[in-house]
């Protein structure tokens, strides 16, 4: 990749503005990351059912789950705690 001397003069321009821009995005507050998510599997395990029955329960909406591409998972505050 060859750069020409214009290109070359602007470097530190850009260089500046990265920079204040990462100072922005270091200044923000941290947000709290989600719960957990578990496999169907881990989910029914935890819920002492079959997968079978926990997908039934996720189609009706009694169990809440979120798709991660063509991936099913069950947040880990969906599951009751004992």
């Amino acid at each position: 990749m060859i750069l020409d001397v214009e290109a070359l003069a602007k470097l530190p321009e850009l260089v500046k503005a990265l920079e204040a821009r990462i100072r922005v995005l270091e200044a923000r507050p941290v947000t709290q990351s989600p719960a957990p998510l578990l496999t169907v599997q881990e989910a029914a395990t935890a819920l002492g059912m079959s997968e079978g029955a926990l997908r039934a329960a996720i189609c009706r909406g009694t169990i809440q789950s979120v798709r991660v591409g063509r991936r099913v998972r069950v947040p880990a505050s969906a599951i009751p705690r004992s």
